[in-house]
């Protein structure tokens, strides 16, 4: 009985958790390259880039529209009410180590909306769909749509922090 408590209470919880989903050709010869870049199609494509912070160097295209209205469950409730973990700000448990965005986002003139973070007293305080970029980064050509991102400081819709790289044609 307690083990069929237990199994339907994962279940519930599986339910409630959003789905990081890897592009369609991860694991293709050369993906991620310029002549290969990872095709981020859908909101959970676009969760997989926020949790995988090794790929933080690699190209991508957005190849569709996204809107987290379709996410399930709904963005804001993500993270305990705090939604979207940003793309681009990883640190260690000493706090000594902080990985950044150094790789190249073409948004292939596609947008993304609904975005939504609340993190008023986080101690990261890089808060943004890509949290902080750097040298080398460049994000082109994307749409930000009917964003809703609340931080302590150092927060945008885009980016939280640009320590280098380059933002072009996006809005």
């Amino acid at each position: 009985r307690m083990m069929m408590i237990i199994g339907l209470l994962a279940m519930a919880i599986g339910l409630l958790a959003q789905t990081a989903v890897a592009p369609a050709n991860f694991g293709q010869a050369y993906a991620g390259t310029e002549s290969n870049p990872y095709q981020i199609s859908t909101w959970q494509n676009l969760y997989w880039l926020s949790q995988n912070s090794g790929a933080w160097d690699k190209h991508f295209i957005q190849t569709a529209d996204i809107d987290f209205a379709d996410a399930t469950p709904a963005i804001n409730t993500w993270d305990k009410g705090a939604g979207w973990s940003p793309i681009g700000i990883r640190v260690d448990d000493n706090y000594s180590l902080y990985i950044y965005f150094v790789g190249k986002y073409n948004g292939n003139n596609k947008t993304i909306k609904g975005l939504y973070i609340n993190r008023p007293g986080s101690y990261i305080k890089y808060q943004g769909l890509f949290g902080v970029t750097s040298t080398g980064a460049e994000i082109i050509n994307l749409g930000i749509l009917n964003v809703n991102v609340t931080g302590d400081y150092v927060t945008g819709g885009l980016v939280g922090y640009i320590i280098d790289g380059n933002i072009n044609n996006c809005y």
